[in-house]
């Protein structure tokens, strides 16, 4: 539990115990009782043999909702296909509903747990050629780890400026984007970037 406080501490901007994390004059004294050494000492070695691997804590944007653009939220896909339809029909609205979005540049956004409860969210622009994909802290929801890859994909634009090219964003979570389109989460509200 130490070393995953440790991981979300570091990997979060401005994290409020950010502090712990850095070695102070009581580290470089040393002579610390058996279990009283602080977090920094006891996460050391973990910290040292893993700082190669990405982290992104879930963060919202630095804009205030208002001055948020206006988004639509196309989710009429859900009436037409259920889960335990043929996977060829599936695919066949699936793929006629990205054509209809054929004039917007596409982004393709997943959020995903493995069984051991490894958490990542990623999008793709094949138009582009562009992809991102981010490690995110171990327990996250699938649900958190959805609205970050949309997240993730809205910084990519706001990045590089794509302000007046009509853009279309894919996910695969119902949940998110009806979320998105009521502005509200329960569980979530700090990553609802809409």
């Amino acid at each position: 539990l130490q070393i995953k406080y440790a991981v979300k501490v570091t990997a979060t901007e401005n994290h409020p115990a950010a502090s712990i994390m850095k070695p102070d004059w009581r580290v470089r004294r040393g002579g610390f009782r058996q279990g009283g050494e602080p977090i920094v000492v006891k996460v050391a070695d973990f910290m040292s043999t893993h700082l190669h691997v990405e982290t992104d804590a879930p963060r919202p944007f630095n804009k205030p909702p208002w001055q948020l653009r206006q988004i639509n939220v196309d989710d009429e896909l859900a009436c037409q296909i259920r889960k335990d339809d043929l996977p060829l029909k599936v695919k066949m609205f699936a793929l006629q509903k990205v054509d209809q979005y054929s004039n917007c540049l596409q982004i393709f956004t997943d959020g995903s747990r493995t069984p051991n409860g490894l958490v990542s969210a990623a999008f793709r622009v094949p138009s582009v050629d562009e992809s991102h994909a981010v490690r995110l802290n171990d327990g996250v929801t699938v649900y958190a780890a959805e609205i970050t890859a949309i997240n993730l994909a809205l910084q990519w634009l706001q990045s590089i400026n794509m302000n007046q090219q009509r853009v279309a964003i894919f996910s695969d979570s119902l949940s998110s984007l009806q979320s998105m389109r009521s502005g509200k989460s329960s569980s979530r509200p700090n990553l609802l970037t809409t």
